[in-house]
């Protein structure tokens, strides 16, 4: 998935990802600095697989710009997007979070009006967002103890949890 990222012009920049794709989910961790970035339709163009991406910020805050509108996602809140349409970030301070991507084929049969939650932010302490806070720390936290059939179960329960949540 293509992005283009705007570091500041001060020197020590750090970042870093981690990848790590169970079934057919792939989660993103990603600690940096201040920065911000974006995906414009060339980007998007060059993607072989489309996604809905639920984005956990665990520290700090990031402003979106996704579907022409700008949001603010602060510690626990999850923001619900879509890999298919543009999309601009901007990071004020150092920031951990975490991304499940989900195939959208995959959401789009289990849940008939999932458009209706792209650029959303899910509250922290209630509804979805809790459950969806809660799977995404614990998978994250445990990943280094799943082996063999134990990712597909944990990708599988991820989705039955939202799905059905």
């Amino acid at each position: 998935m293509g992005w283009r990222l705007n570091k500041p012009e001060k020197r020590g920049f750090s970042g870093e990802l981690r990848m790590k794709r169970i079934g057919e989910v792939q989660f993103v961790h990603c600690t940096c600095d201040p920065c911000s970035g974006q995906r414009d339709s060339a980007e998007v163009a060059r993607d072989t697989e489309e996604y809905y991406g639920l984005l956990l910020i665990q520290k700090g805050s990031e402003l979106i710009r996704h579907r022409n509108s700008d949001v603010i996602a602060h510690t626990g809140e999850v923001f619900f997007w879509d890999s298919t349409l543009p999309l601009q970030f901007a990071l004020p301070d150092r920031l951990k979070k975490t991304t499940m991507f989900i195939p959208k084929t995959h959401l789009q049969r289990q849940l008939i009006h999932v458009d209706e939650l792209v650029g959303t932010v899910l509250p922290a302490r209630t509804g979805l967002g809790a459950l969806v806070n809660a799977n995404i720390t614990t998978i994250g936290d445990q990943l280094q103890n799943l082996t063999g059939d134990s990712y597909t179960l944990a990708a599988n329960l991820s989705l039955e949890l939202i799905t059905f949540g």
